[in-house]
């Protein structure tokens, strides 16, 4: 814990690191997610690193909104949760079959590349292996996918590395931080989703 108070803490910042909180809050309330890699899958992300250094102060801040800051270091993503449902997003049954495919996805490439946490895929990869695992029995609408996909960056699950999301040559990051969106804990339970059906 800070010996100081949270205000005493914040009031001891320089301007320059007082508006890095700010930026940093904001972004963690808008995305959920920050990965210690950026989108370019080779240097770190500077709010991940500020957060990781004032992360007592972050968590004092947080606490009064009745949200958890979390650093999950094995990953190496910082996350937010607050403490009422009516903060947490509903996903359609859809945008949760394609997270299913992201994870699925995910762990196949980490044992090809032997623990590389960095992944980078193309849309048209993704979308062989939404049909390969079943959870599509045609090519979906790339529209579609591309709300889906687009939505999952602006989360901290995804990052776009080139072009535009409606381009299957588009090729793109499924950061670690897809196995805190769906821990191991609840696969069984998503996979029951692609033998009940769509």
């Amino acid at each position: 814990m800070y010996e100081l108070n949270f205000v005493e803490a914040y009031d001891n910042l320089t301007s320059e690191a007082v508006l890095k909180f700010q930026k940093a809050v904001t972004r963690l309330l808008n995305c959920t997610y920050i990965n210690r890699i950026k989108n370019d899958g080779q240097n770190w992300d500077e709010d991940y690193l500020f957060i990781e250094e004032k992360f007592e102060l972050f968590e004092e801040y947080f606490k009064f909104g009745g949200y958890e800051v979390r650093i999950n270091r094995d990953i190496n993503v910082i996350s937010i949760q607050g403490q009422f449902s009516s903060a947490r997003k509903k996903l359609d049954k859809e945008t949760t079959l394609y997270i299913l495919a992201l994870r699925l996805f995910f762990d196949e490439k980490i044992k090809e590349f032997n623990g590389s946490s960095t992944i980078v895929v193309r849309v048209a990869e993704f979308i062989d292996k939404l049909l390969e695992y079943g959870i599509k029995d045609k090519k979906p609408n790339l529209q579609a996918l591309s709300r889906c996909l687009r939505y999952l960056s602006t989360v901290g699950i995804l990052g776009k590395k080139s072009g535009k999301w409606e381009d299957a040559d588009t090729l793109f990051i499924i950061y670690p931080s897809i196995k805190l969106l769906l821990p191991n804990e609840r696969l069984d339970e998503k996979l029951k989703l692609i033998v009940g059906g769509q």
